[in-house]
């Protein structure tokens, strides 16, 4: 922690401002949207960039580290106003109240672990004198006072006709900024991973191909594509070649821009961070670094410097102040953590956070790990010399005595840089709340750095709206999410979306509250074959299931291990928690006896006695086929083409399962009875289906993503109407259930609406109109289950909801209303069900139970008969009368018919299945509810009403919760802090509170 004490000083050593010059008015770009330049396209710029600036990076549970155009690292606190990068400046980082403010973790808490980072670069730069050359030691950084000047970009000339060259630092997921005159404001201004490009978009052109060599083939990666690696990116160059007087610096020294001397070097830094379960406690650093001097460099070293600060409390013995420092050579990790691992006001322990170098230039590796203490000499301007003596040390530090202790990670030397050379080193940043989720994390970070970042990714979460309502919230989200396309299957992979609800914000605290997805959805049965042991290139695939006659994959899931004994001989075993059970040969196997080999692959027959290996056999076990082929011989290549002793695969079957609740998609959730006064969070996650194919599971967004809060409050003041939507069935017959739920009521217009329905065979599509306008057309009518329409329709603010009939039918269930089917007289518990052979009729019926018999068609007897209430007529029945008593019992079929004569379905009587069973008896009814189809002749007028003042109001309606003498109230957070909340007020008024005597009689 560099202290306020420090600054002070530095503020009388440094004259004027401690900033370079900062003027709103002069601040680039979006004052003067469009700058033309001279073009560098595709070369480095010597442009310098039009201003500095700072922005934050993290999208997981690491977030607020402080990047610039600069390079600048650390120091400035992102601003609470401040939520996403658009390039425009952060005014309220200039508060040095947030100063230190870096590396939140968990994303959300409150609780930093980051004063200040950054890139070291070190060399020996060649000083001419009197003909000799004297190799100086010069140290270019970004952190304490970053000494590079920001830089212009060329591939930011022409971004979807916008010129942002002059901006210097790039965010993959940074906006368009508003009140600017740019077309799409406020939308992302580079187009994200499987999303559709839309005119004011442009691709994002900064990704590093050089990561290509670690990706498998296939999956590289193309600027002209627009790829993005990562949730989020970054992307900036500064650098210390061009005169010093022309530099954009962030800072004024007495020691110069460069302080004293530059090096001559140009550096790109990247970031990289997700926020999936697996990824979201690390953020990479990529630098690249180009000798721009026309001469070389010698003995260049690189680091990555922290001032870990666990705990923003400055005063002894908390904060910085108890900090110590260790080292894992193992992953090359060195790291800070809290000696007595709490922090005052912390909502969790006090972790570990620290740097794992993943990447060296020449593959060197870390060559030191360094640690000082506050208020060392090094941590000063003009000090390149100290500096780079520190960085050429070997040795690997710890501190183990609570103190305020920076360290950094070295490697080097690489032994000459030549003009135009450049280099790569990358780091990430690691973070855990304890010692071994540090470690854990950071073997996440080295193992996704050498798969070149890859990784499947779920859908992104989707834009959401939360507004406060009585004692509940209304959140309501897009459906982006809906549209994406895997980048590595080229797949849609959305399945659907989870509402989380949370007190804190806190990533242990999410609860879930709600969860749609897309109906009917079913991972495929799946077969991955992998070749786990040998050196052959024999090579297995998977060829079939066989199947029941109707089609059924009777396979077990599960795996199953094939290893080879000898050349010729194989053994396979199902694995079941590690346990092997070993599978014999058997011409004739079934599931779980034995395995055999195919001769005739056309009418399948197989050996009587195992033959042995033979390559590219059928091999069939448990009513699934594979096989098992030699590799082709290549010229120079040693490895065998036959599989050998020891060989094995592993078989891995997936059954087709159903992917998620099976709910269907909804885009709104409205969360009841909430205690009013108390801080809300929502997060809305999307996920994906899993791809068994490719051995990944359903991935989920970052529920460290965007996150929402609010306040519910108790009772809308009286001078307000809340707003609603009114049904009304103008034209038609038909039994409905329908709803207008508002989702935003503030949005909510006054309108009229009429829904009409279109088709050929009946109604397939509703339409709404406006007046004579059509408003929505084809809005298609989803079938729901064998008789149920669903009509959903999102608007502005309000959803309609409506559930139809398909076709007439008796009521048995609570889906349209509560007036089902029932016993109209007697005290029968018997459950009637119904089955339909063709369309019911649209009449209610009474099925009556009487003492004499009853005949009904063809004179069939009974102690029944049923009565067409609509009609008020018999209807014609049949028993089948299976014991030939005449009297309707469990097992026997009441069939029912038209007034035509036509057989409509059947009746069955079914004992309860809890308490007493009690038959039907003579007297009793039993009504039949008939509920009526949806037609093309129904019509539905929708009025809606929007949140609106009334005209007066009574002071009656206003009230004051608690009483702070006698009671807390559920929303304060510590007996100390007491908040009263006044409800009913009207929107304008005013509030006199007079001066008090407290019962304590001290003013």
């Amino acid at each position: 922690m560099r202290t306020f004490i420090i600054l002070s000083i530095m503020l009388v050593i440094i004259p004027g401002s401690l900033f370079a010059r900062l003027d709103k008015s002069d601040f680039f770009p979006w004052q003067n949207p469009y700058q033309p330049h001279h073009s560098f396209k595709g070369e480095a710029s010597d442009r310098p960039a039009d201003w500095w600036i700072v922005a934050w990076a993290g999208m997981g549970l690491l977030r607020d580290l402080c990047i610039s155009n600069t390079l600048q690292g650390g120091i400035f606190g992102r601003p609470p106003d401040w939520q996403y990068y658009d390039g425009t400046f952060p005014w309220g980082a200039l508060d040095r109240s947030l100063w230190g403010l870096n590396g939140e973790y968990p994303a959300g808490s409150g609780q930093y672990y980051i004063w200040a980072s950054g890139v070291w670069v070190g060399a020996l730069y060649p000083i001419i004198e009197d003909g000799d050359t004297i190799w100086q030691p010069r140290v270019s950084k970004g952190c304490y006072y970053s000494d590079l000047g920001a830089m212009s970009v060329p591939e930011a000339e022409d971004l979807a006709g916008k010129d942002f060259s002059g901006l210097g630092l790039y965010f993959s997921d940074m906006r368009i900024p508003e009140g600017y005159g740019y077309e799409g404001e406020g939308d992302y201004l580079f187009v994200q991973p499987g999303m559709s490009q839309a005119t004011y978009q442009a691709l994002w052109p900064f990704v590093d191909t050089s990561i290509n060599s670690r990706r498998p083939p296939g999956t590289e990666v193309d600027p002209s594509r627009g790829d993005i690696v990562a949730m989020q990116e970054t992307y900036a160059v500064a650098g210390d070649w061009i005169p010093a007087d022309d530099a954009t610096v962030l800072w004024i020294r007495d020691a110069g821009p460069y302080d004293i001397h530059g090096l001559g070097i140009r550096i790109e830094q990247r970031t990289y961070s997700w926020n999936y379960e697996y990824n979201d406690d690390y953020v990479y650093f990529n630098y690249k670094i180009r000798n721009m001097n026309d001469f070389p460099l010698k003995n260049v070293y690189v680091g990555y410097f922290m001032d870990n600060d666990v705990g923003s409390e400055n005063t002894e013995p908390q904060g910085a102040w108890d900090d110590m420092i260790g080292y894992n050579r193992e992953l090359n990790l060195g790291y800070t953590y809290d000696s007595d691992a709490q922090e005052p006001g912390w909502k969790t322990p006090a972790g570990y956070v620290g740097c794992v170098m993943v990447e060296t230039p020449g593959d060197i590796g870390m060559t030191g790990f360094l640690t000082w203490l506050h208020g060392d000499i090094i941590d000063d301007d003009a000090t390149d010399s100290i500096k780079y003596q520190m960085m050429a040390d070997t040795s690997f530090m710890t501190y183990t005595s609570p103190m305020d202790v920076r360290q950094l990670s070295a490697s080097g030397p690489y032994p000459v840089l030549m003009p135009g050379e450049e280099i790569s080193f990358t780091v990430a940043v690691v973070v855990g709340l304890t010692y071994e989720e540090l470690c854990e994390h950071a073997q996440y970070a080295i193992k996704q750095f050498n798969t070149g970042y890859m990784g499947f990714a779920p859908p992104p979460s989707p834009q959401v709206v939360v507004v406060p309502g009585e004692h509940k919230a209304y959140i309501s989200w897009d459906d982006r999410a809906e549209h994406y396309v895997c980048p590595m299957t080229g797949l849609k992979t959305f399945e659907g979306y989870r509402v989380y609800r949370s007190l804190t914000g806190l990533p242990e605290d999410w609860e879930l509250i709600a969860e749609y997805d897309l109906p009917d959805t079913r991972t495929p049965d799946t077969v991955i074959i992998t070749h786990t042991a040998g050196v052959s290139t024999a090579t297995a695939r998977f060829v079939r299931f066989l199947r029941t006659h109707i089609g059924d994959v009777v396979t077990p899931a599960g795996s199953y291990k094939v290893r080879f004994i000898t050349n010729n001989d194989i053994i396979i075993a199902k694995v079941t928690d590690g346990e092997l059970t070993f599978y014999e040969y058997n011409p004739t196997p079934s599931i779980g006896d034995g395995f055999a080999i195919i001769r005739d692959t056309v009418r399948l027959r197989t050996y009587d006695t195992y033959p042995g290996y033979i390559s590219g056999a059928w091999i069939l076990i448990d009513s699934m086929i594979f096989a098992i082929k030699d590799g082709e011989f290549s010229p120079g290549v040693s490895n065998p083409v036959s599989p050998q002793a020891g060989e094995e695969f592993i078989i891995d079957v997936y059954r087709s399962e159903e992917v998620g609740p099976q709910t269907g998609l909804r885009h709104y959730f409205i969360d009841d009875e909430l205690t009013p006064g108390i801080t809300y969070y929502y997060t809305v996650t999307s996920y994906s289906r899993p791809l068994p194919t490719y051995g990944v599971g359903s991935l989920e967004s970052g529920k460290t993503g965007k996150t929402y809060w609010v306040i519910p409050y108790a009772k809308l003041a009286t001078d307000y109407e809340q707003a609603r939507g009114d049904i009304e069935h103008t034209y038609g017959s038909c039994n409905y259930k329908g709803d207008v739920v508002i989702t935003n009521p503030g949005i909510v217009p006054a309108c009229t609406l009429t829904i009409k329905f279109v088709g050929t065979d009946g109604p397939d599509y509703a339409q709404i109109w406006q007046s004579d306008s059509l408003l929505c057309d084809s809005i298609e009518l989803k079938k729901t289950d064998p008789y149920y329409l669903e009509l959903f329709k999102e608007l502005q603010g309000y959803i309609l909801e409506f559930v139809f009939i398909e076709d007439n039918t008796p009521d048995f269930e609570y889906v349209i209303d509560s007036s089902t089917s029932y016993w109209r007289e007697g005290d029968s518990n018997y459950e009637i069900k119904y089955t339909s052979q063709r369309e019911f009729t649209s009449y209610d019926y009474e099925i009556r139970f009487t003492d004499t018999v009853c005949y009904g068609y063809h004179d069939f007897p009974a102690y029944l008969y049923i009565w067409n209430v609509t009609l008020d007529t018999f209807t014609e029945f049949w028993l089948r009368d299976l014991d030939n008593d005449t009297i309707w019992e469990p097992g026997e079929y009441l069939r029912i018919f038209s007034p035509d004569g036509q057989l409509m379905g059947y009746f069955t009587l079914h004992e309860p299945t809890t308490g007493e069973p009690h038959p039907p008896e003579p007297g009793d009814i039993f009504y039949v509810k008939t509920l009526k189809k949806l037609t093309t002749d129904d019509e539905f007028r929708i009025v809606t009403y929007p949140y609106r003042s009334k005209p007066d109001y009574s002071l009656d309606s206003i009230y004051v919760v608690p009483n702070p003498y006698y009671i807390r109230a559920p929303w304060d957070a510590t007996r100390y802090e007491h908040k009263v909340w006044f409800f009913g007020l009207p929107s304008r008024c005013k509030i006199r509170i007079p001066k008090l005597v407290p019962r304590t009689g001290i003013c």
